[in-house]
């Protein structure tokens, strides 16, 4: 009798195990989900913390970046299965990887990006920007809206000087004086005026509400249509928590930001968070992409709407919701 007498049965015993194991696994193996731990992805942090993946049946396990293009990056290395990240995050990643399948928009405000400066600067204006150095960092949604917030008001981007610089290290920088202003979205602008520093200007008013939303490659549309519709409809419950029950909600975003209640309660008042894929949402996305595409940032405009997978929506659950909003 020879050793592969031994090996065969064996052999035939993983083979089972694994087929078992694929069955009762199914579409409930763990997802891998990457967001931020910033204000405006407020519906997956506030998801994960109130264990409502699990409540809809779905393990995830959660990769927390602190910037849109380290999301991408963890989905198109494969590390993550579904990723959150800004529009321009999203547009450039839709731009390099055609496997990528834009999902819904989680959370978008007119506001949310800020240009913060010293207290006692003698920075006043658009224009006092010329010439000093700034701390953003490149790639994110802030980059994008801030490159458009220069071309509104005539200033050529070489007038400045770009420090890439990502949010948490922004505020140090900024007090220490080795910057003049920086521009990020919350929490590192209420950070920052907690010790002292001040708005000179929001990117609000260019026609874009700058959303955060969700990608995921084609492959995870095909093969795990179920668990991909459980995550949104619990990032939908997280929507309604947050409606609902604001101040616990500030309160939880408060413990993961290390921001004060109130300071947070202010900061996610810039957000509209609602899982939606709208009119809205689709042109603020097609704008970024045009304009990347103007200053070369993107070598092609990827077509966002051929793109957009809108089937995943909990749609009963977001028409309620607006038909709230649009009542009161």
């Amino acid at each position: 009798m020879t050793i592969l007498h031994f090996l065969r049965p064996a052999s035939l015993l993983c083979c089972c195990l694994v087929l078992l194991t694929s069955c009762n696994t199914g579409e409930s193996e763990t997802l891998r989900f990457a967001f931020q731990n910033r204000t405006g992805s407020a519906l997956p942090v506030i998801a994960a913390g109130q264990d409502l993946f699990r409540h809809e049946g779905l393990e995830i396990r959660k990769l927390r970046f602190s910037s849109g293009p380290e999301c991408f990056e963890a989905l198109h290395t494969g590390s993550a299965d579904i990723a959150s990240m800004g529009d321009a995050a999203a547009v450039i990643a839709l731009s390099r990887n055609p496997s990528l399948v834009l999902l819904a928009s989680h959370s978008s405000g007119e506001h949310r990006h800020r240009i913060m400066v010293p207290g006692t600067s003698r920075l006043h204006g658009p224009q006092d920007l010329k010439g000093k150095r700034i701390g953003i960092k490149k790639g994110t949604s802030t980059y994008g809206a801030f490159l458009k917030f220069l071309d509104t008001n005539a200033i050529d981007p070489s007038s400045v000087t770009i420090v890439d610089l990502s949010p948490p290290s922004m505020g140090d920088a900024l007090i220490s004086g080795s910057l003049d202003a920086f521009v990020a979205s919350e929490p590192t602008p209420s950070a920052a005026e907690q010790r002292g520093a001040r708005e000179l200007a929001t990117l609000g008013g260019l026609g874009n509400t700058y959303p955060i939303v969700l990608l995921t490659r084609k492959r995870m549309v095909d093969e795990r249509p179920d668990d991909i519709r459980k995550l949104t409809r619990a990032l939908q419950r997280a929507a309604v928590f947050i409606e609902t029950n604001h101040d616990s909600a500030a309160a939880i975003m408060a413990r993961g930001t290390g921001l004060g209640r109130q300071e947070t309660s202010q900061a996610m008042m810039r957000h509209d968070y609602q899982l939606e894929l709208n009119e809205t949402t689709l042109q603020s996305l097609q704008q970024t992409a045009e304009f990347l595409h103007s200053q070369g940032t993107i070598p092609i405009e990827p077509d966002i709407r051929q793109r957009s997978s809108a089937e995943f929506l909990p749609s009963g659950h977001v028409e309620q919701r607006r038909s709230r909003k649009d009542s009161e």
